[in-house]
């Protein structure tokens, strides 16, 4: 996972679902995550959201436009 925390700032405050797989992974400043195997997918910590919804909203979009579905965002066909 070296690659991740190259790109991840120190000062970041992670926004992950429960998966065991983030915990202790990187070196940053604070890790909050939802539970969504409980139902929780957002709630609010001192006063801050906690929650992955603008990531997942972004990938969403991301990968209909890898298979089509978004033509301004498909592979160049192979010539």
């Amino acid at each position: 996972m070296a690659a991740i925390s190259k790109h991840v700032d120190p000062a970041s405050v992670l926004h992950t679902d429960g998966a065991q797989f983030y915990k202790g992974l990187w070196n940053v400043a604070g890790h909050r995550s939802v539970n969504h195997l409980k139902g929780e997918y957002a709630r609010s910590e001192n006063g801050v959201s906690v929650n992955v919804n603008t990531l997942e909203g972004f990938f969403s979009v991301f990968k209909r436009g890898m298979v089509g579905d978004l033509p301004e965002c498909q592979r160049p066909s192979p010539v």
